[in-house]
């Protein structure tokens, strides 16, 4: 859980502040319904990448060039991710009103 705690973890990570801007930002982006697969796609496919950068990081880092990269890669899916599921639950608390 190397990215985890460096993107999210308050007092420890420097990038805490450009995760929770890139969650809002995610959330900011307009849920159609029509496009509700295309979203569903989007969350899986950053949830992969995490899993992916995750695996880099944690276990095959050759590098330190590699690593940072898939750290920041990892960060910035995982905060998508977030995001978009937020944006999600919100949509479907907003029509069951």
């Amino acid at each position: 859980m190397e990215i985890l705690r460096e993107w999210f973890l308050w007092g420890e990570s420097d990038l805490f502040f450009y995760g929770m801007i890139i969650i809002l930002i995610a959330v900011l982006f307009p849920w159609r319904y029509e496009k509700q697969q295309k979203h569903y796609l989007i969350i899986i496919l950053c949830l992969i990448t995490y899993g992916i950068s995750e695996w880099v990081v944690t276990c095959w880092s050759k590098s330190w060039l590699l690593a940072f990269l898939f750290l920041f890669i990892g960060g910035i899916a995982l905060s998508i991710a977030i995001g978009r599921i937020l944006k999600f639950l919100w949509s479907k608390m907003i029509i069951k009103r």
